[in-house]
């Protein structure tokens, strides 16, 4: 039908055969014809509407089975996680109350205080120990003094809870240790008991009680968006603000906990009229820690349908129907007269219905396509790990992914502007704080047609590691550096001393532990410089500094060093060099690192050279090179990381932390500057830094 080699010319001819057919049309409305028939019309009116009832009653049928099967399919895990990860937090609150027991019985002058029951002394401990430890869950933490007579001699805050007479305090004044969870009616808690020893034995003891309140449950939530609680036998005995906010709207309703059928291991928790799917796991015989979110409600209108929009295209399909009907009525009558029209002219009515039903059924076949291709990427996207959102120029959601909606914790109040107001411009990386989470965002414009897309991952357990790694590290670096430094001195002493009478085996047997003290201290103290960098402690007093001035006070500070080893050291200064903008003392640091790095890799009668240069207009390039064995380029790419050292055969046999030059490269990006590193196998290698030159207000 119309077939043609040129597009253009069958569409002329549709075009054509269709006018001539309005025309026809248009003269058969002008003859006498015999009126429409009305039950033709109703009845196609009303199968109109009940077909569009049926098929919108159906999609959304379809629509809610597949939410359905997706909320059941990621509910189940992300409740466990959420348990796992309070779960986790209680027991973190364990060992904390336990160690606030252990610091506050360790305190100076405590153990005098029991011992003579000096009840303001030993309030003044408690308060100054409380106060070190008035942060998140503990500052809620109750502190308790027990004498040697079993009875409480101070407490902070002032109790009156019966700490005294529980197991745990008894099992402390025996001289253990011991953390327990107390199920108190209304008001569980942890408890934890340690011995405070005196010169006589056990003096006392000390008791640390933190209360599982709605406050200190909110302190050590999880960041996961869930709600969680502790209940106690048909009530809350603390939760976070959702299911609190629910207990306060149904006073007096017990709370309660029912498997769900067919959904191990969730739970069903009831309060009052409000329902929670949950995550259950008893702590003892009461108590149970639980983590919910609220179950979703039937969507308003029948099926989930909105009833407006649902009336309004009933009303739409009836109304085409009965024009539909009356217009085939109109023909149907008009054809009825033999003397009408010319069959010619319903010929071409057939040959245009004909075309336009073919057109149809081609634009449908195209649509399913699209539809079907929409959908599995749709699927494809939802199957991703990271979140991912597309935006037009407008600032306008084109698509998002089943991760960025759950990364980004929507609850359906948030408007499109408001989501992409908090997403990185395209070409940046930030980091984003939603919900206790920490999402890292990276935003893209592949071209002008395609808009901006985001990419989401949620980083907040790697911020966290890297939080606790840093406290580890400073705790670890401070508790290591007093007894040092203690053992160093001591061995000084020994050593210095003209009438210590030592044989040489203990001369030499001290002087390693003097050597290997230092080496330690070193240690400790790059331990913690890198703390404190981390945690973005450093403050830098930047002055102009004279680097040629400044290469030669460090030179001769490392002297004695080079001349262990029989190192020729060369400075070559450029005349008229301008001054840098810096902290000297930190400059010196950088610059020490650096040529203590030379020495060691460097073997005995090697050559280093330090150089000092302008690069470029607003630079100074600072340079320390060496003729060692050079760094393999796999060691290049990895040479600043803390703790990294090479892999060559030189690098194993020298000493040292790995963490000297990671603390040259923070400590040169914190001056605005660049450090870099050439080198190549067997040449030796060449470390280079560039910092900014100081301007003239800047002197």
């Amino acid at each position: 039908m119309f077939a043609a080699s040129d597009p253009a010319a069958a569409g002329q001819a549709v075009s054509r055969r269709l006018m001539r057919a309005l025309a026809a049309i248009h003269g058969w409305s002008r003859r006498p014809a015999v009126r429409p028939s009305l039950p033709l019309s109703l009845l196609l009116a009303v199968s109109l509407t009940l077909t569009t009832l049926i098929v919108m009653l159906g999609w959304q049928a379809v629509q809610d089975a597949v939410q359905a099967r997706e909320r059941a399919a990621a509910l189940g895990p992300r409740l466990e996680r959420g348990l796992a990860a309070a779960s986790a937090a209680l027991r973190d609150a364990h060992a904390r109350t336990l160690l606030a027991a252990e610091a506050v019985s360790a305190a100076p002058g405590l153990a005098d205080a029991l011992v003579h029951r000096d009840v303001r002394r030993t309030l003044e401990v408690l308060q100054a120990q409380r106060r070190d430890a008035a942060a998140g869950p503990a500052a809620a933490l109750v502190l308790d003094a027990i004498g040697p007579d079993d009875q409480p001699l101070a407490a902070a805050p002032a109790t009156n809870l019966p700490l005294a007479q529980t197991a745990v305090a008894r099992q402390a004044l025996r001289g253990a240790d011991a953390v327990v969870l107390i199920d108190r009616p209304g008001s569980p808690g942890l408890l934890a008991g340690a011995p405070v020893r005196g010169t006589g034995g056990i003096a006392g003891a000390v008791l640390a009680y933190l209360p599982l309140s709605d406050r200190t449950l909110e302190a050590l939530s999880t960041g996961t968006g869930l709600a969680e609680a502790i209940a106690d036998a048909g009530h809350l005995a603390a939760a976070t603000r959702p299911l609190r906010a629910a207990a306060e709207r149904n006073p007096g309703q017990t709370v309660a906990i029912s498997p769900t059928a067919g959904a191990a291991p969730l739970a069903r928790l009831t309060i009052g009229t409000a329902a929670f799917t949950a995550a259950a796991e008893p702590l003892d015989s009461a108590l149970t820690l639980v983590v919910a979110v609220p179950e979703e409600s039937t969507p308003a209108g029948l099926l989930g349908l909105r009833p407006w929009p649902m009336l309004a295209a009933a009303l739409t399909a009836g109304a085409l129907g009965g024009l539909i009907g009356r217009a085939a009525g109109r023909a149907l009558g008009t054809l009825a007269d033999p003397t009408a029209q010319p069959a010619s002219s319903v010929r071409e009515v057939a040959l245009v219905a004909r075309a336009l039903a073919e057109e149809r059924a081609a634009a449908a076949a195209r649509s399913t396509a699209l539809t079907a291709a929409a959908e599995r990427l749709r699927a494809a996207l939802d199957a991703l790990e990271d979140g991912v959102i597309l935006s037009d120029d407008a600032h306008r959601l084109v698509l998002m992914n089943a991760r960025a909606r759950s990364l980004l914790n929507l609850d359906g109040t948030a408007t499109e502007r408001e989501i992409v107001a908090i997403l990185p411009p395209p070409g940046a990386t930030a980091e984003i704080a939603v919900g206790g989470r920490i999402l890292r965002g990276y935003s893209t414009a592949p071209g002008e047609s395609v808009g901006t897309v985001t990419v989401l991952r949620d980083v907040t357990a790697e911020r966290e590691a890297e939080r606790r790694r840093t406290e580890l590290l400073s705790v670890v670096s401070h508790e290591l550096r007093t007894p040092l430094a203690a053992i160093v001195g001591a061995t000084d002493l020994l050593l210095d001393s003209e009438t210590a009478g030592l044989t040489a085996d203990q001369l030499r047997f001290l002087d390693a532990i003097r050597r290997n003290g230092h080496r330690m201290i070193t240690l400790v103290n790059d331990l913690l410089e890198v703390s404190r960098l981390e945690a973005g402690r450093v403050e830098l007093d930047l002055q102009p500094v004279d680097p040629g001035l400044l290469v030669r006070s460090v030179v001769r500070s490392v002297a004695n060093l080079l001349e262990q080893k029989a190192q020729a050291l060369e400075i070559t200064v450029e005349p008229s060099v301008p001054p840098v903008l810096a902290d000297r003392r930190r400059l010196e640091q950088i610059l020490t690192n650096l040529l203590i790095n030379a020495s060691q890799y460097t073997q005995p009668g090697g050559h280093i050279r330090v150089e000092v240069r302008t690069a470029g207009a607003d630079a100074v390039e600072l340079a320390v090179a060496d003729n060692g064995p050079g760094i393999s380029p796999a060691d290049q790419a990895r040479i600043f990381e803390p703790f990294y050292r090479g892999t060559t055969a030189g690098s194993r046999r020298e000493h040292g932390s790995g963490l000297g030059l990671a603390i040259a490269r923070s400590l040169v990006e914190l001056h605005g500057g660049q450090i870099r590193v050439e080198s190549r196998l067997g040449e030796g290698t060449r470390f280079s830094v560039t910092l900014p030159i100081a301007e003239l207000e800047d002197e």
